[in-house]
């Protein structure tokens, strides 16, 4: 065989097996498009029953439940929270995974989740606003760890 003869034959072998494989495609059964998802990192994040109360120290205790909406079902796992102040950006209090998971309620009827924390401040209360970091990894999920802030607590509002 020549070679002019086996070009021709490669060529056409390849347009055979196109058109074989177009055809396939055109009468496979066709799959329903896939819900879309939902993003989980869209969490809500509120602030209920705030309080104040003082210890014998001197120190004012700010108590308050964090209203977020609830992460678990997706698949996510709350591992700090930071309380920093929203003028500065500083770093104020920072609750670690295991106070979080101590203080954690999940609040069915509502479809919220409810986190009891408490911090303290020295008198006399700067004025200033704190707000919350929330940073949560995926727990089999193929999400990057991420990081949300919300959650707004005014010392102005205190006594």
């Amino acid at each position: 065989m020549n070679k002019k003869w086996f070009t021709i034959f490669g060529i056409g072998l390849i347009f055979g097996a196109m058109i074989i494989a177009g055809l396939l495609l055109l009468n496979s059964a066709k799959h329903e498009t896939p819900p879309t998802e939902k993003d989980v990192r869209n969490i809500s994040i509120g602030i209920r029953n705030i309080s104040q109360s003082k210890d014998s120290t001197g120190l004012s205790i700010i108590t308050y439940s964090l209203i977020t909406s609830p992460f678990q079902y997706d698949d996510l796992i709350l591992v700090k929270i930071n309380v920093k102040n929203e003028d500065n950006n500083e770093l104020y209090h920072s609750f670690s995974e295991k106070e979080i998971g101590d203080h954690i309620l999940l609040a069915n009827d509502k479809d919220e989740t409810e986190i009891s924390l408490s911090f303290s401040l020295e008198k006399p209360f700067p004025k200033t606003s704190f707000i919350h970091q929330l940073s949560f990894i995926s727990n089999g999920r193929a999400i990057l760890p991420f990081t949300i802030e919300g959650g707004e607590i005014s010392t102005e509002n205190l006594t």
